[in-house]
């Protein structure tokens, strides 16, 4: 349905339909609109910490030590 999307989906679940995404704050009304065409019954938020944050920036251009 969507052909260019602003988020990324990072896992899919399409036995239990669940997906979970990533979404910058930027990206929130967006995704919020496009999810309004379905009928979800569900939505729970995981917060990135800022170690979280400083972990994925730098692991999808360097490999450190004990990261993978």
């Amino acid at each position: 349905m969507f052909t260019k999307l602003p988020y990324q989906f990072s896992s899919i679940n399409e036995e239990k339909l669940r997906a979970r995404v990533q979404i910058k704050n930027s990206e929130i009304q967006k995704f919020m609109t496009d999810l309004s065409y379905y009928h979800v019954a569900d939505l729970t938020e995981f917060p990135f910490s800022l170690e979280d944050y400083f972990m994925q920036f730098y692991k999808e251009d360097k490999v450190f030590e004990g990261v993978k």
